[in-house]
């Protein structure tokens, strides 16, 4: 009953303001009288609550706002710092490449004087990008664009280089005008070796200036330090040459009680090239450092900026967001929306510096990683596969088009590509001309589709400069969803090595052989300089006999390796190794020199020895100075070149032929025989063989079949056998190791084989025997 009365009294107080009378609740809930003074204090003391209130919010607002102001900051200047170390980098490699592009020409161009190299530097516009060039023999002697002589053979740079190693230092004083520059230096080579040394310089208050392009309207310092600390670049803002080590200057500079920690820190960071941002105090008031690695030499980029400046620059829309918010609600709503915007341009322009490939314009490969991830974390029941591939030689269009043209083919490469992906598929360009695909398959059919589908999309679009690339290709068959990104693409990337510069475009899967084969490949690698030099490898000799009279005629030499813990291992095992990491050129040299050897020995007691068959690699027969290196040899040991036959494999004669052509003619004109090793394994033209000055046709031995020849078989070996008689071709027939094989060739009038049936490949000493047994044979005959 009371409370139905005082809530009904309540409405009557309400009504009763309306007519200008003023109502209070007591104590004890009766109603009583409010002056205006009072209702008005009562106004007031809630205005000052809302005010507090407000107020409160307000303080939580800017709490909250300065912390994510502060994470804005330091993360764009992160990223300044990180950008200014791609520019840096990007000049360096640009400078460098300039300077190998020259070395490669010196190269091509073959012996040219000092003096005639610098005088075509000085007409070059490509290289008018440096202050000083020059070049230098191994000796340190130089000329340069600037003096006439200077010896360098004391510099670090220099040594390098003689080391086979491009490499660029800073800090370093120029002899001419003292001026501090950066110096690039590069080999040059001939035949393979280095004959001397390419060097370019450019004052490093060059790269201050690039450095220093509207940061923060030239109130910020850009720096290069090396990981100690020690000044590369300094900007050409800071005056103070004072210090010459930057984490020296801070610890004398700074004030402030925890920046000992914070320098310490950034040591450490430096140390393992890691970047990040600091705050230290120094007397002229508190700076942010932030610093990034440049990932050349141990370099890093330091940029350092007065931290009010940078606070005025982002407060002041703080400012006008907040003032707006306490005149009027609805402009700090308005403000405040576009702070939000303009946060999310700068957070857009972020995410596309660190998302987007600036060659392709498509996501790079740290954002793929990102979305892989999160696709094979939701697979469930899906399967992926995931590609590495790359264009061999890619270079080669860069030289010849352009890199306008170069970065145009990769765009286009991706756009190809990415148009026949699904929506939980992705590509991206690792780097250079390296691209990495993830394609989703339902089984091997559909998987082999989807592959041959993005090898026709770069190969097969009827574009002149792309229809010739070699593309390598790596495929992984992710099998764990949960598998780390890393060892996904590591794994497709063993996988593509293994088809790396095959002269074709070629696929492999990856599976654990291949582990068990690139550890076998780098065991050998690493035991082939120490087996040659300790005569591990010997030669074997292959006997070769008329197939008529059934007498040995002429050998070839064979090689094997004789390992102390592995036995005899073959050729088979070891040599295409050597072609791929290059050491196939000792070896053939090595195997040239022992046959002249044993032949001088064996002419020196006496014997009369028959023609030896010596192979070449498709390495050496691209060296257009291999003729004179085998007319030395022999020369050496005084043996007759025709004592000689050079067996060169059938793939060869499809690379080069003009170039092969002028090889060949210069061995025969030495007197050496030469020899088509394997005919019939490749895709030999007819027409090329017509033109090719060899003596000799060797029949591969998968003409034979396994122990027997079918009826086409026959043919065709009848019919080759006929040809090179016709172009008077003397034919040898391979690995004849059955009597139905020696009788159907014999038939033939095929002139020479292998003839496993009457010997197989045995060792010098051995072969003595047979060389002496063959002239006893001799002998009886002529009596």
């Amino acid at each position: 009953m009371n409370i139905r009365l005082k809530y009904k009294d309540k409405e009557k107080s309400m009504r009763n303001m309306c007519k200008g009378e003023w109502w209070k609740f007591n104590k004890k809930g009766v109603i009583a009288n409010y002056t205006e003074k009072e209702f008005n204090n009562l106004i007031n003391f809630c205005i000052l609550i809302i005010v507090g209130i407000f107020v409160l919010i307000v303080g939580i607002y800017i709490n909250i706002f300065n912390g994510a102001l502060n994470d804005y900051m330091e993360g764009t200047l992160h990223e300044l710092a990180k950008e200014n170390a791609a520019i840096v980098k990007k000049q360096i490699m640009m400078d460098m490449e300039t300077l190998e592009v020259a070395s490669k020409i010196m190269e091509s161009k073959g012996n040219q004087s000092q003096n005639r190299f610098v005088a075509s530097i000085n007409g070059s516009k490509r290289m008018g990008v440096f202050k000083e060039v020059g070049l230098s023999d191994l000796e340190g002697n130089a000329v340069t664009t600037l003096v006439d002589h200077v010896n360098i053979g004391d510099r670090d740079y220099f040594k390098e280089a003689l080391q086979g190693k491009s490499n660029v230092s800073g800090g370093i004083v120029d002899r001419t005008d003292f001026k501090e520059i950066i110096i690039y230096s590069t080999p040059v080579y001939k035949d393979g070796e280095i004959v001397a040394v390419i060097f370019a310089t450019n004052n490093i208050e060059d790269y201050s200036r690039i450095l220093d392009l509207n940061i923060f309207e030239k109130s910020g310092y850009t720096h290069v330090v090396k990981s100690n600390g020690d000044y590369i670049i300094k900007s050409t803002y800071k005056d103070d040459e004072e210090y010459k080590n930057l984490f020296s200057e801070m610890r004398a500079r700074t004030i402030g009680v925890y920046d000992e920690e914070d320098i310490h820190g950034m040591e450490n960071h430096v140390k393992i090239q890691k970047s990040g941002v600091i705050e230290v105090e120094i007397e002229k008031g508190k700076r942010y450092v932030s610093f990034a690695p440049i990932y050349i030499n141990d370099w890093y980029v330091i940029f350092v900026v007065r931290k009010n400046l940078v606070m005025e620059k982002l407060m002041s829309t703080f400012n006008l967001a907040f003032w707006s918010f306490i005149l009027i609600l609805v402009g700090y709503i308005g403000v405040l929306i576009y702070l939000m915007r303009s946060n999310g341009k700068n957070k857009l322009n972020l995410k596309r510096l660190a998302y987007v490939d600036e060659i392709t314009m498509h996501a790079n490969y740290r954002k793929m990683t990102i979305e892989v991830k999160e696709i094979l974390d939701n697979a469930k029941d899906k399967r992926y596969a995931y590609l590495v591939f790359d264009i061999d030689k890619f270079k080669d269009i860069n030289d010849l088009y352009g890199y306008e043209q170069g970065s145009t083919v990769l765009k286009q490469i991706i756009d190809r590509i990415g148009r026949s992906l699904f929506y939980d598929e992705r590509i991206a360009r690792i780097y250079n001309d390296k691209f990495a695909v993830l394609i989703r398959y339902f089984d091997k059919g559909s998987l082999a589709k989807r592959i041959k589908d993005v090898y026709e999309r770069v190969i097969l679009q009827g574009d002149i400069i792309v229809s010739t690339f070699v593309m390598s290709t790596g495929v992984y068959v992710i099998e764990d969803n949960s598998e780390s990104i890393d060892d996904i693409r590591d794994k497709a990337n063993l996988a593509r090595k293994t088809v790396k510069n095959s002269h074709k475009s070629s696929m492999e899967f990856y599976d654990e052989k291949l582990v068990n084969k690139m550890l076998y490949e780098q065991e050998v690698t690493n035991e082939m300089q120490d087996a040659l030099k300790n005569d591990e490898f010997k030669i074997y000799m292959q006997p070769k006999y008329d197939l008529k009279t059934k007498k040995l005629c002429s050998s070839e030499a064979l090689i094997r390796w004789e390992h102390p813990h592995k036995g005899i291992i073959p050729a088979s095992r070891f040599i295409p190794i050597f072609e791929d990491n290059g050491f196939i050129k000792e070896i053939d040299l090595y195997v040239f020199e022992e046959v002249c050897r044993r032949l001088n020995e064996w002419i020196g007691c006496g014997l009369t020895p028959t023609i030896v068959s010596v192979n070449l690699s498709r390495v050496h027969m691209f060296d257009r100075y291999i003729p004179e290196k085998l007319e030395f040899i022999a020369k050496k040991y005084l043996v007759n070149p025709e004592m000689i036959e050079l067996e060169i494999t059938e793939s060869v004669v499809l690379d080069k032929s003009k170039d092969l052509i002028y090889i060949i003619e210069k061995m025969k004109m030495i007197g050496f025989r030469i020899a088509m090793d394997d005919f019939g394994t490749g895709y030999s033209s007819l027409n090329l063989l017509k033109d090719l000055p060899i003596d000799v046709l060797k029949l591969n031995k998968e003409f034979l079949g396994s122990g027997g020849t079918s009826s086409k078989g026959l043919l065709v070996i009848k019919d080759i056998i006929v040809m090179a008689k016709h172009l008077n071709l003397e034919v040898v027939v391979e690995d004849i190791e059955t009597e139905e094989q020696y009788e159907l060739l014999k038939s033939m009038d095929s002139d020479v084989g292998q003839v496993f049936l009457f010997s197989k490949a045995v060792t010098m000493k051995e072969y003595e025997k047979v060389l002496r047994d063959s002239l006893t044979w001799k002998r009886e005959d002529k009596n």
